[in-house]
Formats: structure tokens, C-alpha cells, sequence
């Protein structure tokens, strides 16, 4: 219900001409959530059963015994296709407008998993200061907009201001917080510092990913003659991905010609447009465009899951207080330590999350 509020207010604002939709859709999805809780029953006639559960736009097929559970998670691509799946969801096509239409985004490709997997973790040590500062940041920012109408200031590095010492609670939106913590670290992970200073690439590097909901919420209701106009108008003409087209363009351009020049050297941006530029295949090298889409895409794969994880966790913690005071302490023992040792060092906040994850399954990944 917080979101239909917050939605609910922005209608009033002109600036925001998709709200309307919004509220729509979250409505629906409320409705749909019923339906599908008085439907599930209906379906059950054994605890093995597979049963088939209707909506406006699909059909989902529900198995519940271990048996076929291992068989969908053992499928092959070619038989239960997340690429497929990501299609169906986010419409790339209409989505990435001006580009090839081929498949190419794979959130569990071999590139994606090297970057993300790979040349992330190992440079995850040097990246820690400036991702623990964006993380402060981020939460100060959104605590700070609502205490006393922005007149007070809290600081969760330092002292609280005079104004706000004797606060003890606010409230805030929390998916809108953890929209703003998870949305400011995709972006330093996607486009490094440099492109971040730029206001305009921050604006449309926030915008795009929700771009990509609207678009794919927008789509599941229209027919595939209008697709592409409609998607026009969601997106306001494609505005954000206009705009991280052309502040992305120049800047592969540089650094294919340095990676292609130079070679190997050790004093390398780190950020997922250099690591794409360093996993990608040499013997078909990509075309400009391909890089493109890559790296665009990592805005949208790396932005949803994480938002929906930390926003259960922290209901999680909500709904068991008890928690709180143990993982503070095994946090703040842990982080005095070698990082590498650090997620060893943190057994019970690894089995929180997992717990949390698991009981609020994001999709069908692990």
C-alpha cells in the first residue's frame, strides 16, 4: 500500500505523466495477488500436483513435488529459456529502441558472469571505501529528507545535528530508500566515476531500469501492432536511453582504442564498462552497438534483484527484532578485519539473507 500512496501523490505532480499507469498497475497486481491466492487451492489435489494457474497474459505452470522441482531447476536453456523469459518480461526489442534486434542481453551468460562473478569480486577490496560511502550516503540522503522536512540533518558517520538529536524514530519509504541505495551502487559499479559526475547520465542511468518495468508492464496489454508506440510514449520517446547512448558512445570508443593499443596495463578504470571491454571475445570482436547494449543492460540486471532482497531483508528485520543486536555486533566485528575474511567471518548475516531470500524468492534464480 505504500506504493499506491506514493504513486497517489505523484499524479498531482505534471512532471510525473506515468503515474496514473503506475497506480494501475500496482492495483492490478494487488488484484491479481487475490486471485491468485483463491485460485491456487482449487488446483491442489495432491501435494505432487501440477496444476496451471490463468492471468491476462499467461498461463504459469505450478509443480510442488521434489521430483519436478528438480527437474525444472536441471532444464536445459533450450528447454526453459531465461533469455526467453527476460523477452517476455522487458520486451527488449521495443525496449532498446534503435538497436539490432538479436539476443543478447544474458544476465547468466559468460560475460556477464565474468564480470559480475569475477573481475567485480577481485577488485571488490579496492572498491569497498568508495561503495561503503555511497551506501552512507544514500541512507543519509533519504533519512535526512524526512526528518522535520529536511530541516534536520542525521549523519551515520558522525554526530546527529542539534535539531535532530532528540529524534529518535522516522519514518521513511523504504522502497524509495533502497531504490535510491541500490540504484547510486549500480551506477558507480556500471559507470564508474567518471560518467557519475555527469547530472544527466545519473538521471537517465536512474531512469532506465525503471523504464524497463513500465515498459514490459505496459506491453503485457497491448497488442504487438502498437507495441512499439506505446513503449515510445512509456518512455517518453526513449529519453533516457538516448542519453546514455551518447555519453556511453564516446567514451567505449576511447577505450577499445587504449584496450587495443595498450593492451594489458595495470591502471584500469574499474567499472563494468571496462570489465565488458576486457571479457569480451577476441576472436569476433563486438561491434560499438554490442558493447552498448551490454553495458546498458548490466543497469537492468544489476538494479531489480537487489532492490527487492534488501527491501524483504530489512521487513525481515522488522518482523524479528531479535536479530538486530547479533548481526550489529558480528558486523561491526567482522569489518575490522581483512576484507577477504569478512563474509567467513559473518555466518549469521549470510544465513539471514539467505533465509530472507529464500522465503522472498525475487524470480526463479537461485
Amino acid at each position: 500500500m505504500q506504493d499506491v500512496h506514493a504513486a497517489m501523490l505523484r499524479i498531482m505532480d505534471i512532471r510525473q505523466p506515468f503515474a496514473i499507469f503506475e497506480v494501475f498497475c500496482v492495483i492490478f497486481f494487488i488484484l491479481w495477488r487475490l486471485y491468485g491466492i483463491l485460485r491456487v487451492p482449487e488446483g491442489i489435489p495432491s501435494s505432487n500436483a501440477v496444476y496451471s494457474v490463468p492471468t491476462p497474459w499467461n498461463h504459469y505452470t505450478m509443480v510442488s513435488s521434489a521430483h519436478h522441482i528438480e527437474e525444472v531447476r536441471g532444464a536445459s536453456e533450450e528447454q526453459l529459456s531465461f533469455e526467453a523469459i527476460g523477452e517476455e518480461m522487458f520486451h527488449y526489442t521495443h525496449l532498446f529502441h534503435g538497436f539490432t534486434p538479436d539476443r543478447i542481453l544474458r544476465p547468466k551468460g559468460r560475460i556477464s558472469q565474468r564480470v559480475v562473478r569475477g573481475l567485480f569480486m577481485q577488485h571488490l577490496p579496492t572498491l569497498k571505501p568508495t561503495i561503503l560511502h555511497k551506501i552512507d550516503a544514500a541512507f543519509e540522503t533519504s533519512i535526512n529528507s524526512r526528518l522535520a522536512g529536511g530541516k534536520a540533518n542525521l549523519s551515520l558517520t558522525g554526530s546527529s545535528s542539534p535539531k535532530s538529536s532528540s529524534l529518535e524514530w522516522v519514518s521513511v519509504p523504504i522502497v524509495a530508500m533502497c531504490r535510491r541505495v541500490v540504484g547510486d551502487l549500480t551506477i558507480l559499479h556500471v559507470l564508474g566515476n567518471h560518467l557519475t559526475d555527469d547530472p544527466s547520465m545519473m538521471a537517465a542511468a536512474s531512469q532506465f531500469p525503471e523504464d524497463a518495468i513500465y515498459v514490459g508492464e505496459a506491453l503485457r496489454y497491448v497488442p504487438n501492432l502498437f507495441a512499439s508506440g506505446v513503449a515510445s510514449i512509456v518512455t517518453q520517446r526513449h529519453r533516457a536511453l538516448r542519453t546514455l547512448v551518447n555519453g556511453l558512445y564516446p567514451v567505449v570508443v576511447e577505450r577499445l582504442k587504449k584496450h587495443i593499443s595498450e593492451g594489458e596495463v595495470e591502471d584500469k578504470p574499474l567499472d563494468a564498462i571496462q570489465w565488458i571491454i576486457d571479457a569480451s571475445p577476441k576472436k569476433n570482436p563486438w561491434t560499438i552497438e554490442r558493447f552498448l547494449r551490454e553495458i546498458i543492460g548490466h543497469l537492468i540486471f544489476s538494479s531489480h534483484a537487489p532492490k527487492f532482497a534488501l527491501v524483504m531483508a530489512i521487513y525481515s528485520l522488522c518482523l524479528h527484532p531479535e536479530y538486530l543486536e547479533p548481526l550489529r555486533v558480528e558486523a561491526q566485528a567482522a569489518t575490522s578485519h581483512d576484507f577477504a575474511n569478512e563474509a567467513e567471518e559473518m555466518p549469521l548475516m549470510d544465513s539471514f539473507l539467505r533465509e530472507s531470500a529464500r522465503l522472498n524468492p525475487i524470480d526463479g534464480g537461485n
